[in-house]
């Protein structure tokens, strides 16, 4: 198999000793080998650092960073900076890849001329269970189709699901108050900036849910800022690069979903703020009652006009259901 072009593969890690060691291995064990791999450790105090050392003695294409705890979006941030691959790959520690995922790949960028972004499809593992998820609606073909599509579903911004041109990330906006949507941020920023893209429907990589994940634990205050600082981010992004009133429902439903999720979350104290903002949103744009995820919470909302209390045991109901 001749070179191909240079992937840089980033990965984190934070206090994954337990799980680094198959990530690692499912990258340096790839068909495809014309890669660097970047492993930064941000700041693990669990023997991360040593396990990525000992791999890093045994291949050449290993760089390991160590460096103090910022987040999961400066340590990617980091990466790049290091990172002289044509493409990009970020993959998160603990997840695992196919051993032919970037010959796959490879020959996707070939055969449909270099696209600025490449996705392909995922599953989730829970240690005992696959589960692959909804697919993208069909008739998604540019970037900006998926732009909007992920602001008003909230589906699949993940930045492990794709590999993208380097030279994209020029001007990145990373945000250390960011510590939940810099998956959509980061996202959001290179579909504004890419002109081409392909969907690979293929599941390529498996993305490992853990307990607490699946908790659905309520979120803190310094998750909650986050959630709602990263729409506005974007909102600017958007306003800065493309104007002033290009696509106001769409990033508006973006905000609305923050809301949403919130809510949803168990994250009360933001309640009253929530339906003020989202009765807001809905009567300038009343098609937004329809969107599933605003469509759950509009019947708690109404409801908290009538009584807050019997508002909150209905969402305590609906989280309990899992709706």
């Amino acid at each position: 198999m001749s070179a191909g072009p240079l992937i840089s593969v980033i990965i984190p890690v934070y206090n994954l000793a337990d799980s680094i060691e198959s990530t690692i291995k499912s990258v340096i064990n790839q068909s495809y080998r014309n890669l660097q791999i970047i492993i930064v450790n941000d700041g693990s105090s669990d023997g991360s650092s040593e396990i990525c050392r000992a791999f890093m003695k045994t291949d050449h294409r290993i760089t390991v960073i160590d460096k103090v705890n910022e987040g999961l979006s400066f340590a990617r941030k980091t990466g790049i900076s290091l990172a002289t691959g044509e493409y990009i790959h970020h993959l998160d520690g603990g997840d695992t890849i196919s051993p032919d995922t970037y010959s796959l790949l490879w020959s996707q960028l070939m055969n449909n001329d270099y696209p600025d972004i490449l996705l392909f499809d995922f599953v989730y593992f829970n240690g005992k269970d696959s589960e692959i998820p909804d697919p993208y609606p069909p008739g998604l073909k540019s970037p900006v189709d998926y732009l909007l599509h992920i602001w008003t579903t909230q589906q699949y911004n993940c930045v492990w699901q794709y590999i993208h041109k380097r030279k994209l990330t020029d001007g990145f906006i990373f945000d250390k108050d960011i510590n939940i949507g810099e998956d959509a941020l980061y996202t959001s920023q290179l579909l504004l900036k890419a002109t081409t893209i392909f969907h690979l429907g293929k599941p390529l990589l498996r993305y490992i849910v853990n307990e607490d994940s699946m908790s659905r634990s309520v979120y803190k205050e310094k998750q909650a800022k986050s959630i709602l600082l990263y729409p506005d981010i974007i909102k600017s992004i958007v306003r800065k690069e493309k104007g002033s009133d290009i696509w106001e429902k769409e990033l508006l439903t973006l905000k609305l979903l923050s809301y949403v999720n919130l809510i949803r979350n168990g994250y009360l104290d933001i309640f009253p703020e929530a339906v003020a903002v989202i009765t807001e949103g809905v009567k300038r744009y009343p098609e937004l009652k329809k969107i599933g995820l605003i469509k759950t919470i509009i019947k708690p909302i109404s409801l908290y006009n009538i009584s807050p209390i019997l508002s909150d045991i209905l969402i305590a109901y609906y989280r309990y259901k899992k709706k």
